[in-house]
This record gives C-alpha cells, structure tokens and sequence, in this order.
C-alpha cells in the first residue's frame, strides 16, 4: 500500500489516498516537521480531502494509520521554488519580476 499526497507541493488543499483502499476507516495525523501536530482525524475514509488554509508555508508529515498499518509522507504547503542554472539576464529578470511582486506562498531561489 502506498500513501498518495497531491497536489504535491500544494497550496490550501490537500488530498490524501492510497493505491489500493479497502474501505476500512483510518486515523491520520499532519503534523510539522519538529512534531507538532496541526491536524488530527479518527475514522476517516478516503480519498479525503483537507482544507489547509491558513497554515504557515513549509514541509509537514502525514501519518496513515488502518489497524496495525503505518503509513508515512511528506508534502510542501505553500512553498515555490525556483531553479536556474546560470545567472543568465533572463534568469535575473525573472527573479526581479517575482520578488516585486507579492504572493501567498513563501519562495525559494536557487542558482546553479
């Protein structure tokens, strides 16, 4: 059984499933990535999706529990990142277009 999280990353919403679902009830936990738990259900069915609005960008763990079954994920919220290989023009003028602007989601910028 595999943990589906999409859209992966993500902004305000996320949908959890499996590959192959039986239909039997489950408890899921998201938490962040130092361990706080942000959301908590008992007796879920899947697909299921959960509204993540208002949460802070970055990386949070999902936990999928059906009976003795443990399954793990991880998932972006909020978070666009942006790689170049060069500092090219074209490159520079992208990233001063889109730090001139002001999104809803936090944005990384990497360079190679």
């Amino acid at each position: 059984m595999t943990l589906l999280l999409y859209p992966n990353p993500g902004y305000n919403l996320l949908t959890i499933d499996t590959d192959d679902y039986n239909g039997e009830s489950a408890n899921i936990r998201i938490m962040t990535i130092d361990g706080k738990i942000f959301y908590k259900e008992k007796e879920a069915q899947l697909p299921r999706d959960i509204d993540l609005n208002g949460i802070s960008p970055g990386y949070y763990l999902v936990i999928f529990q059906t009976g003795e079954r443990f399954l793990t994920g991880k998932f972006c919220e909020g978070i666009v990142m942006l790689r170049f290989r060069s500092h090219s023009a074209v490159a520079l003028r992208i990233k001063v277009i889109i730090l001139r602007h002001s999104f809803p989601f936090s944005l990384s910028l990497c360079c190679k």
